[in-house]
Parts: C-alpha cells; sequence; structure tokens
C-alpha cells in the first residue's frame, strides 16, 4: 500500500486568544455556488474558503465571503466543472453545475461582516453522500485577538497604522479604513452650515482595530516573534516552522515576514 505524507499547511491567519465561537446550532453552510479557490490534497477536496476570510451572511442563510459593501461576481474555471459546483447563475432557477468558465453574470450581493472563519471551508456539495459530510455545519470567531499576514502586493497598498479599524476588501481580508477617502453624500435641510452626514454603510463594515504591525525592520525578530524559531532545524520535507522557512509562523508572510495583529470585534 503507498505511503501518504502529510505536510504542514502553510496559513496566513493565526488566533492569538480565546474568545467567542458562534455557529452551533445555526446551520452555517458555505453557499454551493462558490469558486474552488484551493484544492486539499490531504482530503481530496476543494477548498472555497480559506481560513481567516472575514464572511457574511446572504438572504438566504449561506455564507459567503464579505466584499466590502460592493457586489461581486464569480469567475469559474475547470476545477469547479470537474467537482459539480453549482452556477451562481443558474442559482435561482435550476440550481445546476458550472458548464462554462469564466466571469458569472449573476454577482455575491453587497454585504456587511458578521465574523472570521476559524478554519478552512470546504466546498458544500447539496447531492453528495449524507453520510460522508466532511463539514456538516461551520462556526466563525467573533470575538478573537488574530493575527494575519501582510503579502507584498497589501504592502504596497495600505498603511497598517496601530490603533486604526479595519474593514474587509472585496475577498474577506482585512484593510485599514481610511475615512478621508470614503464617497459621503450630504444631504442639507436647507439652512446654510447644517446637514446630515451618513457614515452607516462605513462603519457597519468595521471588523476590529490594529494592534500591532510586525515588521522585520523595526522589530527584533529573535526575541519578538521568530523567536529563534529561524535556527530550528525541523524534519526535511513537511513543512514546518524552522530553518527552511526562516523561521515564520502562521501569520507572517513568507515573503514580506510581516503581520498585522488585529483584536476582531463584531
Amino acid at each position: 500500500m503507498p505511503k501518504t505524507v502529510f505536510t504542514a499547511k502553510t496559513s496566513t491567519f493565526r488566533e492569538y486568544s480565546d474568545g467567542i465561537r458562534v455557529g452551533g446550532g445555526l446551520n452555517f453552510r458555505p453557499a454551493p455556488y462558490l469558486h474552488i479557490v484551493e484544492w486539499d490534497k490531504n482530503v481530496e477536496k476543494g477548498i472555497v474558503m480559506k481560513k481567516g476570510t472575514i464572511v457574511s451572511i446572504t438572504s438566504d442563510g449561506y455564507i459567503v465571503p464579505a466584499n466590502g459593501g460592493t457586489a461581486q461576481a464569480i469567475t469559474y474555471d475547470s476545477r469547479d466543472i470537474e467537482e459539480g459546483v453549482i452556477d451562481i447563475d443558474l442559482w435561482a432557477t435550476t440550481q445546476g453545475a458550472v458548464e462554462t468558465a469564466g466571469e458569472s453574470t449573476e454577482k455575491i450581493a453587497a454585504n456587511y461582516p458578521i465574523g472570521v472563519l476559524q478554519y478552512d471551508v470546504f466546498q458544500w456539495d447539496m447531492n453528495e453522500d449524507p453520510w460522508y459530510q466532511i463539514q456538516k455545519q461551520i462556526a466563525i470567531l467573533e470575538d478573537y485577538f488574530v493575527m494575519y499576514a501582510i503579502d507584498e502586493t497589501r504592502d504596497d497598498s495600505y498603511t497598517y497604522t496601530p490603533g486604526m479599524w479595519v474593514i474587509p476588501d472585496t475577498e474577506g481580508y482585512p484593510v485599514p479604513l481610511d475615512v478621508s477617502e470614503v464617497a459621503i453624500t450630504v444631504a442639507v435641510d436647507g439652512a446654510a452650515g447644517t446637514g446630515t452626514l451618513d457614515l452607516s454603510d462605513v462603519l457597519h463594515q468595521v471588523v476590529g482595530r490594529i494592534i500591532k504591525v510586525v515588521d522585520p525592520t523595526n522589530v527584533d525578530m529573535d526575541e519578538d516573534f521568530i523567536a529563534g524559531l529561524n535556527y530550528t532545524i525541523p524534519l526535511s520535507g513537511l513543512g514546518l516552522v524552522g530553518t527552511e522557512n526562516g523561521g515564520v509562523m502562521p501569520g507572517m508572510d513568507a515573503t514580506t515576514k510581516k503581520g498585522v495583529l488585529i483584536q476582531l470585534g463584531f
């Protein structure tokens, strides 16, 4: 019998303290029309939302990535066709599977965040064998202290500053809230200098606050977060933290070695 070698998973998200999780009895399930973003070779199953994704809930009760209040189309590929993912364009009618790769016409509606995924979420097949359900329901994090990896793209696009609020981007990743760039409509009642400033849509997107930025340019990584793990020699080939990856822990980006500590609050 061939031997299966299970390697460590690289994660760009890490929980740092206990808090509140919700899900038991709430029947949270991922929307059946979500695109497979990654394939898990260990269980031979498609992942539709990664651990740490900020999520929302649709009007019909399914969990989807939060999108910062901007409706998002879904881009399907050959893997979605192979695995029988339901096409969002057919969701309201026949609930048929994806047959052609490309961007959908229907979109995940603009939404508000309700929590953060505590683990990878697999494709939910509405017609799969009822005796084999890898995730019958899922749970989400609410009040938690966590760290997200800051990759090169986000490092160039955003300035993560301690104390700032964070909101989800269009893919459910936390980014700093810059109120100065928010488009706001002011309704004036006719009197000079008076009116109303509506920030409700913006404030409903807030998921937490930045506590600290982990950055190798201004932090002693050996004493702070790496703690000498970059000198540890693990068993080769398993993807464990140590000399093979520079001591980078879950929640830190492998290239930038940066991460952002966030106190979630929903």
